[in-house]
């Protein structure tokens, strides 16, 4: 079986659960489940397949370090500490074989020129990367406030079997929600970003700039699932996004307590 047979978009009304859309791939060693979110995502060749990690990353990390703060303009997503991170980081968490099997990808980003009307856009190459406010689900036009960086993501944007209007908000805001796949050893100071005092249901960050009345802020979905803001060198969670190709072969595998899931079978 392939990967891109089980995302989102390819399921259409068999869809029935995250389950379906969930494959694992061996991190640090071991078993990760991500979100097969699209079949067909723009990238190398004819672009690959994207993923999303399911859970966040353990330790809650800055969009924006201080050391970069007055070399760059500090929300400029392709200078963020954020997007260095996970390129040179995050991504020897994989095998060298994995590793090989990450597409190079192209993603949207504001420029970060000033403009009065709206915010002007740029495509730039990514191999792991943050997803923007505009693909997880909001409805903004592309403004002085923020930038409409990519297409919306079909997972995030429910069609009209889900509902009304409000029926599908609500649907969009319980796929964004996300939490830690164990429990939570941090720090949980209030620069966290909500949660309602459980950091196992806290806020995530996206690449996107949300200009507001404090300046340097960036768009981060929050615990409930609604969109907010939080200041580039305050501290939130993670979730990776990356891309394979389509064809990439998936197995069922006996990963945990007698659980049989899609997998990617390390090289």
């Amino acid at each position: 079986m392939e990967l891109r047979q089980i995302a989102f978009d390819s399921l259409g009304n068999s869809f029935e659960n995250t389950g379906n859309i969930t494959v694992y791939i061996k991190e640090a060693g071991a078993w990760e489940p991500f979100l097969v979110l699209q079949s067909n995502y723009p990238g190398q060749g004819n672009g690959g397949t994207l993923l999303l990690r399911k859970y966040f990353l353990e330790e809650r990390m800055p969009w924006q370090t201080l050391d970069n703060w007055h070399q760059h303009r500090p929300t400029y997503y392709p200078l963020s500490h954020m997007s260095n991170w996970l390129e040179t980081v995050y991504i020897q968490l994989f095998s060298p074989a994995m590793q090989q099997r990450i597409l190079t990808t192209y993603i949207q980003v504001e420029t970060g020129e000033d403009n009065p009307v709206e915010r002007q856009l740029q495509t730039i190459p990514s191999r792991v990367f943050l997803l923007s406010e505009y693909e997880v689900g909001s409805a903004t036009l592309n403004t002085r406030a923020r930038a409409r960086e990519g297409s919306p993501i079909e997972f995030f944007n429910p069609g009209r079997r889900y509902g009304n209007l409000q029926d599908r908000n609500d649907v969009m805001h319980e796929r964004r929600i996300a939490n830690t796949r164990y429990p939570y050893q941090g720090d949980t100071s209030p620069s966290w970003g909500g949660g309602g005092g459980n950091p196992g249901y806290s806020s995530w960050w996206l690449r996107t700039e949300m200009d507001t009345i404090a300046r340097d802020t960036i768009s981060a979905i929050m615990f409930d699932g609604t969109l907010g803001f939080i200041h580039a060198e305050d501290y939130t969670f993670v979730r990776p996004a990356f891309t394979l190709p389509g064809n990439t072969v998936i197995k069922r595998y006996e990963v945990e307590s007698g659980r049989v899931v899609f997998v990617i079978p390390p090289e």
